[in-house]
């Protein structure tokens, strides 16, 4: 099992949103009353085992830094959690509904890692644009989400790309124990599905995650997490699919501030 290239680019990402994330709350803010506290930082590192690419049999074990932040006014929030970076706006008072646009890691992939992406050429997606919009309470909310994802082949010109994600999301809090949990379906349209499995467009993947934070202490703490993916359709039919269901797991430690 080797360390991938992509998610050494991946944490170094991260670790440079972080910079800019950290250097913004401490230039415009200053820290409130604990009582009226409207931000939270938590920092730390993971240690992830997943498959080098999707549909992949070949799992391999990656490092990144574990970020979650949120910073909220009356209507309006700013967060980023992980991988993710966006605005949640909330424009009535008494329904439980959610604007949201941001952006995102995307997904890239060297041929030469593993031998079924033979021919396939290097995909690259670094960064997705995203827009989305939730309805329900924190406890369960309903969400639809589309994705504009600029992808290249080897040295192609990039090309426009979309996807779309129907999910459902939960979230709990027991005692020093706070969890997430994320079921649903995911699209693509015929130029990421072409690029990244040599396919037409249609349903991609039905998927499920949950995240686990424990509290150790005040502000020590130990996050596991896990993901299940169940590829479908021509997803599922690509020459490259050895494995139409995988999963993945995750395991790190905190500090929140």
């Amino acid at each position: 099992m080797a360390i991938k290239k992509a998610r050494v680019i991946r944490s170094a990402a991260l670790l440079a949103s972080l910079c800019i994330a950290v250097s913004a709350l401490h230039a415009e803010t200053s820290t409130p009353p604990e009582e009226e506290k409207n931000w939270m930082l938590l920092l730390g590192g993971i240690a992830s085992y997943s498959p080098v690419y999707s549909g992949s049999d070949e799992y391999g074990i990656g490092f990144a830094p574990l970020i979650i932040g949120s910073y909220h006014w009356n209507r309006v929030s700013v967060y980023i959690e992980g991988e993710e970076a966006g605005l949640n706006f909330h424009p009535f008072a008494k329904l439980p509904f959610t604007a949201s646009a941001g952006i995102m890691l995307g997904r890239s992939r060297d041929e030469d890692e593993d031998a079924t992406l033979d021919g396939m050429g290097d995909m690259n997606s670094p960064i997705q644009a995203f827009a989305k919009i939730s309805y329900g309470p924190e406890w369960l909310t309903a969400n639809s989400r589309m994705r504009y994802a600029p992808t290249q082949k080897d040295s192609e010109p990039f090309r426009h790309s979309f996807l779309w994600d129907e999910y459902l999301e939960a979230e709990a809090m027991f005692g020093p124990v706070m969890a997430n949990a994320k079921a649903g379906v995911s699209f693509m349209d015929s130029t990421w599905s072409s690029i990244a499995y040599d396919e037409d467009a249609g349903i991609e993947s039905a998927f499920i995650t949950v995240d686990v934070l424990i509290m150790a202490t005040k502000h020590l703490g130990v996050y596991c997490g896990g993901d299940a993916t169940w590829l479908l359709g021509n997803a599922a039919d690509s020459k490259i699919s050895q494995l139409d269901r995988y999963a993945g797991g995750r395991v790190g430690v905190f500090y929140m501030f």
